[in-house]
């Protein structure tokens, strides 16, 4: 969710951005696992999380790309050069990365 949260706050301000998943739908963890909860706010996962895919999904200022990854990532601050899978390298002038999280399974 973090990948969400991060283009969400810059739509907010009027900040263009693309938010690159490599899975094909949006939610991390939480969703691809099927969470039921979210600790500790108690929410249902597919709600909070859904909601917050929602408002990504729906903004003109972030472009979405699941089902992609970065392959090449160059250049110096304030001028990047980004090849995402399956598209066009694209010129940025900032990232910010957000790897996700596979869940631990205490009982392995």
């Amino acid at each position: 969710p973090a990948g969400l949260s991060a283009s969400h706050s810059l739509a907010s301000i009027g900040r263009k951005c693309i938010l690159v998943d490599k899975e094909d739908r949006l939610g991390g963890a939480p969703i691809l696992s099927g969470y039921a909860k979210l600790v500790p706010s108690g929410e249902w996962a597919k709600d909070a999380i859904g909601g917050m895919v929602d408002r990504v999904t729906g903004n003109e200022h972030i472009e979405v790309r699941t089902g992609a990854e970065v392959t090449a990532f160059d250049g110096e601050v304030g001028n990047f050069q980004v090849s995402i899978s399956g598209g066009d390298p694209v010129e940025v002038e900032s990232a910010i990365l957000c790897t996700g999280f596979t869940h631990f399974d205490s009982m392995n």
